[in-house]
Formats: C-alpha cells, structure tokens, sequence
C-alpha cells in the first residue's frame, strides 16, 4: 500500500497521502475489514462504486466516435485495496499448488517473455539436432498457444466446477458473493 499512488478520488473519505501516512494506525483495521470481506463473501455496497470517465484511446481517433474512448474506472482507496489483497491471496495459492504450467511467464514475479523465448528455442535446438517426431516439433510450436487455453480453461473451470469438486482438487472453496 506504500507504493499505491497517492492519487485522491473523490469517493474517498480522506485523501490517500493522509491515509498512506496513518497506515501503521489503520493496518489493523484495513486487514480487518479485507479479512471479513472474504470469509463472509461480502463486498459493501460503498466499496462498489466507481467514477466512469472516457478516455481518448489515441489523440488521433475521431472524438465524435463512441468507439474511440474507453472506460476509465476511478475507485476508492479501500476498494484498491481489498482488490489488491484478493489478487496477492490468488497468486500466491496458484504459486503454492502450482496450478500453473512451469513455462507461464506472464502474470508471474522473477519470469519474463524473453525467458520464454529463449527456453523455447533451446528446446527447438535441442528438438531439430536430434532425431524425433514431427509431433514433438509441432506441439512445441503450439506451446504458447496451449499455456494461454490452459490459463483460460483453468479460470473457467473455478467457475463451472461444482463447489465440492473444486474444493477437492484445487483446495479453493466458492464463496458466493450475498447482496446487502
């Protein structure tokens, strides 16, 4: 939360440089309230709202065209953060039952493109020098493409799964979210 811009909304009660600098007063609170949030399903309706505002895509593009804009959402403070908090809790329970492929670079700490990059065409070095299938050398063409069905089947699989079968093979339990 130190390194969250000190930008000020307008749904903010206070703004967030004077929050950012009674953090160690409000850490406690700030976790409280993350900490209910998920373990009742719970979102408040305050922490839902958001300031829309167009933005131009490029200063290029006709400004009559509704098509050239695109959404910028403005949230509260404290919705940034049970945001961040719930992507933090994701990741990390990805990470500890390895639930993505060992060459996902994107979305990932300490793993980039150009490492991808560079794992693939040793393996198609490797591939090529030595005798195989053409099989090998097409499903290693394919890898990228498979890692991101992969991603894609896998979040949707958190959602049509049923609750108890998720729970059992990736440890994640559903919480549906309750309206207020």
């Amino acid at each position: 939360m130190t390194k969250a811009p000190a930008k000020h909304c307008c749904l903010n009660p206070a703004p967030t440089w004077l929050v950012k600098q009674l953090l160690p007063l409000l850490a406690e609170t700030l976790a409280n309230i993350c900490n209910a949030s998920f373990s009742e399903g719970i979102l408040p309706d305050s922490l839902k709202q958001a300031i829309v505002r167009p933005r131009l895509k490029k200063p290029t593009l006709n400004t009559d065209d509704l098509n050239s804009y695109r959404p910028i959402s403005n949230l509260s403070f404290l919705s940034k953060v049970v945001e961040r908090d719930a992507a933090v809790r994701l990741s990390a329970h990805i990470e500890s039952q390895q639930l993505l492929p060992c060459r996902q670079s994107a979305y990932r700490a300490g793993l980039f493109t150009e490492t991808a990059i560079i794992a693939m065409h040793d393996e198609i070095v490797f591939v090529v020098s030595t005798p195989v299938t053409f099989v090998r050398l097409f499903s290693l063409i394919l890898a990228p493409h498979l890692i991101r069905s992969t991603i894609r089947h896998f979040f949707a699989s958190l959602v049509t799964v049923s609750e108890s079968k998720m729970q059992h093979s990736t440890g994640v339990s559903r919480i549906s979210l309750k309206e207020r």
